[in-house]
């Protein structure tokens, strides 16, 4: 696990770059020039380098240029687009030195020598008004080194310039010296280190005169990690739009608004389904108006569903927006304020969910290459939806052709209290209420998915459940490259019965008649094996739905699979269910997973697995740092299930930890590497057996049953390992607060 540089680190930075600097060369281009200088240290721990944007305010500027202008890093992906680096933007500071001002950052030594980047300079922060695009440029080649960039004001304007502040992970958070939470590094490995101001290190020079390089700022807005993207459907003429498509690229949505054309506040569409998809093209922005103030948040009350497609390089922007005034909440609320009913629950009022919305977000007829964003933590809030909050709908077309969405991303949303209702007898009680067991927070079907950022709980069911595909109906659910990241699926609502069973039914050993609740698959016949269950366990309100973290059942095989930094739980029933088989039409398997850095805690039946494999299911997982915690007196709860007949290292669980439960591996081809493994009732993940000595568990099992509250302020589980002989054997995501300090830093 990388360590963040100490105070001690940077002061020693500030000092020895003033010490010396020798070395330099500096680089003419038509839009910025460089120099390359070295400073000199004796301290073997002060590695690395630095960049610097240097504005000379002699030269001939733009007037709207001051120390409030905004300075943008972009690195360049393989397929061509430009994309922000997360924590290398802000504002400029004076020289002390020069009528001058400037913007750095330290460049952490494992990532000297990358490139292509460049930087862009904005009037403010706003970013609505551009100034120039540097030359592009590596990042420092050599320990030591210093990249100062000093940009002219007469390179050519991009063709399209985006009128938001980009949101995307493509380059890791800043690392801030300030606080000691670890950070979540997300993919690529590439860390970009905040550095303390210091004064920009004068040198001589020797010029070196490159030919001119002209950059265009296009695509801005893209927000796809360049490991986690899927441009299959990309083109060089996407890079660019057509002067016709070009002419209106940023709108807006308020409540406010007049429904006129959606260019301005002003003439915003008052709501979601009041779009114009007739003026969105490829590469516009649609600004979602966010209210004032987290008391008087915007709130939407129709269904999102995209008309258009973006392309590869200039998808369509949904983004909640960062203007002041407009940049608090947007909410989409489907009518329903009313908790779903508990498992059997009596009486419930459904007056609001008998009227309620289907879906907040309903992405069909193939539509593809959108982002959704709520720019920061719950910046979009989905709830009170009677179906799901959101759902892909899978092919429908039967016409030979895969017409699947491609290529969503949906960042920063809460997503909870969504799904349906049904009402059953349970063969002594009649006309009890449960929520249904298909109403999910995210109805899934498609390829090339991003999800990040994300809080999904206590909705009708799973968190995240594929749809479904049935051939013989015309229906083809194609999944394929799925990536979640920095989330968290957890359910925070208890049920009121004790045992698991409905109010006023009893399910033990010795009083079995509570044990055949309907709906309650598998569940309660379970119960029986546990005669050291705590008596005042409770599980969750929507337990007899199978309620799992994710579940993929009823699909084609989905071949690429990475869950990383995320948390799956506490309090569903199975956390990761990635396969199963039980008809024609409810089969599906997952290859070529990939999880690291994932907490899996508080689950009552399996941890991760699949269900009822044929032979070839589910090849090529890679289980990479996580922290599986089943359960405080478990005795036969908390499966770890790998089930695949292939080769003796066709799975890998490697710097792991599994605290309570079992492990099945029927066919033993299992590669293990650096575990630890504690209170395990049977089987193994070949580890050494250790304590982990987490840094806090709760004692007893945490609910918060009302939705209000926020559940990190509750659930305050930490799984940082205190035995040192498991510390790198470990999510490196260690509790909630650690996921969270993720999501704020971006």
């Amino acid at each position: 696990m990388k360590t963040k540089p100490s105070s001690t680190f940077y002061l020693l930075i500030g000092l020895f770059i003033s010490l010396l600097a020798i070395g330099t060369v500096t680089v003419f281009g038509n839009s910025s020039q460089s120099n390359v200088s070295r400073f000199v240290t004796s301290d073997p721990n002060v590695n690395g380098g630095k960049i610097i944007l240097h504005v000379n305010l002699d030269q001939s500027i733009p007037a709207n240029l001051n120390q409030q202008s905004w300075a943008v890093v972009q690195w360049k992906t393989a397929d061509g687009r430009w994309l922000d680096v997360q924590g290398w933007q802000g504002s400029f500071h004076p020289s002390t030195t020069q009528n001058a001002l400037y913007s750095e950052w330290w460049v952490g030594r494992d990532i000297l020598g990358k490139g292509p980047f460049r930087w862009v300079i904005f009037s403010d922060s706003s970013r609505k008004e551009w100034l120039t695009t540097t030359q592009t440029f590596n990042l420092p080649a050599q320990n030591h080194e210093i990249l100062t960039i000093y940009p002219k004001f007469s390179a050519p304007k991009p063709t399209v310039i985006a009128t938001s502040r980009s949101q995307a992970q493509a380059l890791p958070a800043a690392t801030k010296a300030a606080t000691n939470v670890p950070t979540i590094m997300p993919e690529p490995t590439l860390t970009a280190t905040v550095l303390p101001t210091v004064e920009p290190t004068q040198v001589s020079t020797t010029t070196l005169v490159l030919e001119p390089t002209v950059v265009a700022a296009a695509d801005v807005t893209d927000t796809a990690q360049a490991d986690e993207t899927n441009a299959d459907d990309a083109t060089d003429e996407d890079s660019n739009l057509a002067a016709s498509e070009a002419d209106d690229l940023t709108f807006f949505v308020s409540p406010f608004g007049d429904n006129s054309d959606g260019l301005s506040w002003e003439t915003a569409w008052s709501e979601l389904d009041q779009i114009g998809w007739d003026v969105i093209n490829p590469g516009a922005t649609i600004f979602l108006d966010g209210g004032a103030s987290i008391d008087t948040p915007a709130v939407y009350k129709t269904a999102l569903i995209p008309q258009k497609s973006g392309k590869g390089n200039n998808p369509i922007l949904i983004q909640l927006s960062d203007e002041s005034g407009h940049d608090a909440q947007a909410i989409f609320y489907g009518g329903n304020s009313i908790p779903l009913p508990e498992c059997g629950a009596a009486s419930w009022d459904s007056s609001e969910h008998d009227s309620a919305g289907e879906s907040a977000i309903k992405l069909e007829n193939g539509v593809s290459n959108i982002i959704i964003d709520g720019r920061k933590r719950g910046g979009i809030q989905i709830h009170g939806w009677a179906k799901h909050g959101i759902e892909f709908d899978p092919d429908r077309s039967d016409n030979g052709e895969d017409d699947n969405t491609k290529n969503i991303t949906l960042q920063y949303m809460e997503i909870y209290n969504n799904g349906g209702i049904e009402i059953k007898d349970d063969g002594d009680s009649e006309g009890l209420y449960y929520p249904y067991h298909a109403g999910s927070g995210i109805r899934l079907s498609g390829i090339g998915h991003i999800f990040r950022y994300l809080e999904i709980h206590d909705n009708a069911a799973d968190a995240i459940q594929s749809s479904f595909t049935d051939p013989s109906s015309g229906v083809f659910n194609n999944m394929d490259k799925f990536t979640l990241t920095n989330s968290w699926l957890y359910n925070q609502r208890a049920h009121s019965g004790i045992d698991n069973s409905p109010a006023g039914e009893i399910c033990t050993l010795d009083n079995q008649e509570g044990c055949d609740e309907l709906g309650a698959p598998q569940m309660s016949a379970d119960y029986l094996n546990y005669p050291d269950f705590p008596k005042d366990r409770r599980e969750s309100f929507n337990w007899c739905t199978h309620n799992d973290g994710i579940q993929i059942y009823s699909a084609n095989d989905l071949n690429k699979m990475t869950i990383k930094r995320s948390i799956i739980g506490p309090n569903l029933m199975n956390a990761l269910l990635l396969g199963d088989r039980t008809s024609d039409t409810t089969t599906a398997w997952v290859n070529n997973l990939n999880i690291q850095d994932v907490v899996v805690t508080r689950f009552s039946h399996t941890a991760l697995g699949m269900k009822s494999p044929p032979a070839q299911a589910g090849q090529n997982w890679d289980i990479n740092n996580i922290t599986i915690y089943g359960h405080f007196s478990n005795t036969l709860k908390g499966t770890l299930n790998l089930n695949s007949t292939a080769t003796e290292t066709e799975h890998s669980i490697r710097n792991s930890t599994m605290m309570f439960g079992q492990t099945e591996f029927p066919n033993g081809n299992i590669q293990f590497e650096n575990n630890c493994e504690f209170s395990l009732y049977s089987g193994s993940i070949g580890g050494i057996f250790e304590d982990p000595e987490f840094a806090y568990t709760a004692e007893a099992d945490v609910f918060e049953n009302d939705l209000s509250v926020d559940f990190a302020t509750v659930f305050r589980d930490d799984y940082t390992p205190q035995n040192s002989k498991c510390l790198t054997s470990a999510s490196r995501t260690t509790s909630v607060d650690v996921l969270l300090s993720t999501f704020d830093s971006q």
